[in-house]
């Protein structure tokens, strides 16, 4: 089997536990596992990797191991045997030698069932570890064989002219009669002209009613018209805010504000932030006032003792007035706002 001298080693090893030694050598293969059980070995400081009766490593000419750790994957312990060389070995039931794969051999493989394969030398010896599993063993049964497809066992389908339902099937389905037939469908077209009438595409006719077709989603109904039309006035005329529709309250609501211009008459002092559409400001003040929009444009006058109703705004605080003199006393100046 060998051109250099193997050794065997003989260690017990307890359920689910690992066994590391100290051996010196360049081959390392596994002989027997009794009772047959799954087993994982390390080579040096390589990983643990899947290995099986017959299975064997080899390192680079010129290169040995120096420890080997053997992982007992089952619930009860076992006897295992390891046949260690210090030289070149080579076994001719292997149809690839080791040795003969670019770079160097590692440990450090895929779980032996050659989901993954790797690149370069790179994890080589657990690649093919499912492989040399059975390659090894002589012969096999199907379940443990590797997968050999022959010609023969495919032989070519004949097949001429239409298919029939018996090139299809192994066994013919019965096609009931009534409607199209297996026949009509496969040997000869069947010529269509005009529109496909119901009686064209069933046997029976078939009535539609649309009677109690599903809605589709979002559709009107009796319940969401409802809700729409409680939402519309009951009565024509001037309402209550509650009962109008939302275009603007039907009953304005009026408040009062005040301000104090500024101790420095030149400058325009706005009133406080409140939503409105409309402002009047009665000029009390015994003072003539000015009034801004928005704070820029031309200044509009309001004599002492008139009224100025001022519309188009959206907000209290558009509207800004100073005394129209210039005067540094403050006045206090009042207004209505309509919301």
């Amino acid at each position: 089997m060998s051109k250099a001298p193997v050794r065997p080693f003989v260690r017990q090893i307890a359920a689910n536990s690992e066994d590391a030694f100290s051996v010196t050598g360049a081959f390392l293969s596994v002989k027997d596992v009794s009772p047959d059980a799954p087993i994982a070995i390390a080579v040096d400081d390589g990983p643990l990797c899947p290995w099986d009766t017959g299975m064997s490593f080899q390192t680079e000419a010129g290169e040995t191991f120096g420890q080997v750790r053997v992982a007992n994957q089952s619930a009860s312990p076992i006897t295992i045997t390891l046949l260690v060389g210090s030289g070149r070995v080579y076994d001719q039931r292997f149809s690839v030698f080791l040795n003969a794969l670019a770079g160097k051999i590692a440990l450090d493989g895929t779980d032996g069932t050659g989901i993954a394969a790797p690149t370069g030398a790179v994890g080589i010896r657990g690649w093919l570890s499912g492989i040399f599993s059975r390659l090894v063993r002589g012969v096999q049964t199907s379940a443990n064989s590797i997968s050999v497809a022959l010609a023969s066992d495919q032989p070519a389908l004949s097949v001429t002219g239409p298919l029939t339902d018996a090139a299809l099937r192994a066994t013919p389905v019965p096609v009931s009669t009534g409607g199209l037939t297996d026949a009509q469908l496969r040997a000869s077209s069947v010529p269509v002209t005009g529109p496909l009438t119901d009686t064209q595409l069933r046997a029976t006719a078939v009535p539609v009613s649309a009677a109690a077709l599903p809605l589709p989603s979002g559709a009107a109904t009796d319940v969401t018209v409802q809700a729409v039309r409680d939402r519309l006035p009951v009565a024509l005329g001037r309402q209550a805010s509650n009962a109008s529709v939302s275009v603007i309250d039907g009953i304005p609501v009026v408040s009062i504000l005040n301000l104090s211009t500024d101790a420095l008459g030149s400058n325009f002092t706005a009133f406080s932030s409140n939503l409105c559409y409309e402002m009047e400001i009665a000029n009390d003040t015994g003072t003539g006032l000015e009034y801004k929009r928005g704070g820029t444009g031309l200044a509009m006058g309001i004599p002492s003792g008139a009224i100025k109703r001022i519309r188009g705004i959206t907000n209290s605080s558009q509207v800004s007035v100073r005394r129209s003199d210039l005067v540094n006393t403050p006045v206090v100046v009042k207004a209505e706002i309509v919301t």
